[in-house]
Order: C-alpha cells, then sequence, then structure tokens
C-alpha cells in the first residue's frame, strides 16, 4: 500500500463492519421497535424517523473513511490501538440499541452513550496525530451522539 491514497478496499471493508453491527443490532430490537413504546417517550425535539437514517448513514461513511485515511498511512503499533478503539466504539454503539430499544433501560443506555461519546473523543486524539483529516471527520459523529444523549436525557423524564 502506497502511503496519502485512499484504498477503497479497506474502505468498504470498514463501511461492511459498520454495517454488519448496524443490521445484527436492528435485527436482535426489530419487535421493540415496531412496538411504538419509543413514540411514547419520544423527546418533542426528536427528528423524524427519516433524519435519523439520513444522518447515520452520513456517519457512517464519515467514519470508515477515517478509518481508511488513517490506515493507509498509519504503522502496525499505532494501527492496534486505534483498531481496538474503532471496535470498542462500534460496539458500544451497537449495546445501546439494544439497551435501550430491547431491554428499555433508558438510563444504562445513558451510561452506555456516554462511553460511546468518550470513545470517539479518544479516538479523535488517537487520530490527530496520525492524520488530523481522520480525525476532523469524526466531529459530525461526535455531535450526534451529543445530540442523541440529550434526547436520551429527556427520554428518562418521559417515563
Amino acid at each position: 500500500m502506497k502511503k496519502g491514497r485512499f484504498s477503497f478496499k479497506v474502505f468498504f471493508i470498514a463501511l461492511a463492519i459498520i454495517y454488519v453491527s448496524v443490521i445484527l443490532g436492528n435485527l436482535l430490537v426489530i419487535d421493540s421497535l415496531q412496538s411504538g413504546w419509543y413514540h411514547s417517550i419520544r423527546p418533542a425535539i426528536t427528528p423524524p424517523d427519516q433524519v435519523f437514517q439520513i444522518v447515520w448513514t452520513v456517519i457512517y461513511f464519515l467514519i470508515a473513511g477515517s478509518f481508511t485515511l488513517f490506515y493507509r498511512g498509519s504503522n502496525k503499533k499505532d494501527r492496534t490501538s486505534v483498531i481496538s478503539v474503532f471496535v470498542i466504539n462500534i460496539i458500544l454503539n451497537m449495546v445501546w440499541s439494544l439497551i435501550f430499544f430491547g431491554q428499555k433501560l433508558i438510563g444504562l443506555a445513558l451510561f452506555d452513550m456516554t462511553l460511546t461519546g468518550l470513545s470517539i473523543v479518544y479516538l479523535m486524539c488517537l487520530l490527530w496525530k496520525n492524520n488530523r483529516t481522520s480525525a476532523l471527520l469524526l466531529i459530525p459523529y461526535l455531535l450526534w451522539i451529543s445530540f442523541q444523549w440529550v434526547i436520551n436525557y429527556l427520554c428518562l423524564g418521559n417515563l
């Protein structure tokens, strides 16, 4: 691999891993999503469902792009730590759906989302030293998780 060139192979592998986790998470909570429970506690500031689909799609592409830019210019030692944090972040993101929609444990889901946000910040710090563009691509993800943290918090008051 040449440093600095974008690898579509790495990009699509990263994107596939992200989407497998999303699909798996959704399959495990599909009954809860269709039950109407969430709509009964949904705060007024919550955007329409279509907005979530669009924003998450963009964010998944940004995450995969961030990973690809990092991967192309990194050494094996840096890859190990960054890949570990990427994987932890993906797992935390998937687990949130299981906790929030599957188990309806809103407080625990809020804690999970806090950890997800912290993992994004940590990931951005790790990426910054290797590829600043890679780190900056995660800003929309951090902002979206922060907004969703507020929505999750407001759901506690709507129980």
